[in-house]
């Protein structure tokens, strides 16, 4: 391995293929499985902004509403189990409607 090879979470993977694919603003709620993202979050430069929402579902469609409105990419962030649960109908409408958007449902593992 380079010297100027680091090596990076997956969590951290996650935040860097975001900004590849020009993400800019993402809607979650932190929870369970998905903390080691928020922690990568907090430690490392990004330009994405987080949007804090109270219910997972709540996430989805403002990604759906982003997505629409902007013609952007709209990403919504939960945890796994009923945090991903709470994300079917978001995910399901654009489907339907023939919109863009993107909901990850994630579990993270610490490494």
């Amino acid at each position: 391995m380079d010297s100027d090879t680091r090596k990076i979470t997956g969590a951290e993977a996650m935040i860097r293929c975001m900004e590849a694919e020009g993400v800019t603003d993402v809607f979650g709620l932190p929870g369970g499985a998905i903390l080691p993202l928020y922690d990568a979050w907090a430690a490392c430069d990004h330009t994405i902004r987080h949007y804090l929402v109270r219910h997972e579902q709540g996430a989805g469609h403002m990604a759906q509403g982003y997505a629409r409105a902007t013609g952007r990419v709209g990403v919504a962030i939960a945890t796994s189990g009923p945090g991903a649960t709470n994300l079917v109908t978001p995910i399901r409408t654009p489907i339907w409607t023939r919109r863009r958007s993107s909901a990850s449902p994630a579990r993270c593992r610490p490494t």
